[in-house]
Formats: C-alpha cells, sequence, structure tokens
C-alpha cells in the first residue's frame, strides 16, 4: 500500500513511513511476539515469525540496550527507510512485485506483479466503508494505518474519506475486536500521532 505502482517508488509526501512502522508491529503482536506493557512493549517470543524484515525488527527490539517506549519505536523503526526496499525485494521473491533498473535515476524500481491482490486489498476496503462489511482484524489495522499515516487521501475519494475515519471510529469503539487486539491497535494509532505532532513541532521550531 506504501508502493506508488505507476512511479516504483514509495509514496513519499505524508507519513506512510509511520504507518509502515506501525505495520510492522501490530504484525508481531498479532503473531504473539510482543505484548504490551504500561508504555511500551516486550519480547515473548523471539522464534522466527517465517518474515526475513519481521525476523529483523524482532531481533532489533529484543537486542535494544536502551528501554524505549512506543512512540520511540514507531518513530526510530519508520526512519529505517531502506526497510521499504529490502521488504519490496522480499515481495519480489514471493512474486509480488517486480523490478527493473532505471537508466536515468541509476535505482531500482518496483512494480506489482500481481496489481489483483492490492485490486483485493481495496475492494475489502470499501467493502468494509461504503456496504458495513464485518471486517477482519487485519482490514481493521490497514485502515487505522492508511488514515494515520494519510495514505486514506490516495485510496478514498474526497467524498468517502469522512465516511471512512467515522467507521474506523465505530469499529474501534465496538466489540467487534477481541480487548488485547482493540488495545494494541488503538495505542498505535495514539503513539502515531504523538510523532506526527512532535515532528510538526519540530519543523515549527526550526523556522
Amino acid at each position: 500500500m506504501v508502493l506508488n505502482e505507476q512511479k516504483g517508488i514509495p509514496y513519499s509526501k505524508g507519513f506512510e513511513s509511520l504507518g509502515f512502522a506501525g505495520a510492522l508491529l501490530m504484525d508481531l503482536f498479532l503473531q504473539g511476539k510482543i505484548t504490551l506493557t504500561k508504555s511500551s512493549f516486550e519480547v515473548i517470543d523471539s522464534s522466527s515469525t517465517g518474515d526475513e524484515l519481521l525476523d529483523q525488527m524482532l531481533e532489533i527490539i529484543e537486542k535494544s540496550e536502551k528501554k524505549r517506549n512506543l512512540m520511540n519505536w514507531i518513530d526510530r523503526l519508520s526512519q529505517k527507510f531502506e526497510y521499504y526496499y529490502l521488504y519490496f525485494d522480499l515481495m519480489e521473491q514471493q512474486g509480488i512485485l517486480k523490478s527493473e533498473i532505471s537508466p536515468l535515476l541509476k535505482t531500482k524500481l518496483y512494480y506489482l506483479q500481481n496489481p489483483e491482490i492490492k485490486s483485493q486489498l481495496l475492494e475489502e476496503i470499501h467493502n468494509v466503508v461504503n456496504n458495513d462489511k464485518e471486517p477482519s482484524t487485519i482490514i481493521i489495522c490497514l485502515l487505522t494505518l492508511l488514515e494515520e499515516s494519510k495514505l486514506i487521501k490516495l485510496y478514498m475519494p474526497r467524498d468517502l474519506r469522512k465516511k471512512a475515519r467515522n467507521r474506523i471510529k465505530e469499529i474501534l469503539h465496538s466489540e467487534q475486536l477481541e480487548s488485547s487486539n482493540r488495545e494494541m491497535i488503538l495505542r498505535i494509532k495514539k503513539e502515531i500521532v504523538n510523532v506526527v505532532g512532535a515532528r510538526n513541532m519540530f519543523m515549527t521550531d526550526e523556522k
């Protein structure tokens, strides 16, 4: 979802990197690898996830000598922009993406090998927003991250954005989610907002 398939590079006009960091942490939580604590989280299972990138994130978190809160981890992981390209390489190995070298830019560009995967995700999202379809936990996570990383503007027409935000809020405060999953999503959502606020404040101070 962070890939601009027309240009072959990640979108870079919003806070999509924060959504990407949030997605990594959500994946680790849903796989039972980390658990939430009062201010952060801790590793409870360091065995392989079967995903090279997630395993690297798990190792970074487990071996960190400094105690970091959730906001700090989201900020820190989001700044590792090379992770995009590592993940794109892994998705290429899985046949989801294909790459080519740009002679002009002298860099690797990525394109969808199976565009139906993204189309299916977008269809599920629109069914949840427009048709009140009951969403899976994964789709709730994805919708939340799209909203907080500003990518919802790319995937929702203007007239549906408010409806999408209201639908997300409705789901997050309903009984459709297990309480632990709800807490995880709400806390990651909150800390993404806090990182955005801190960065905006920093930019204002710089000026």
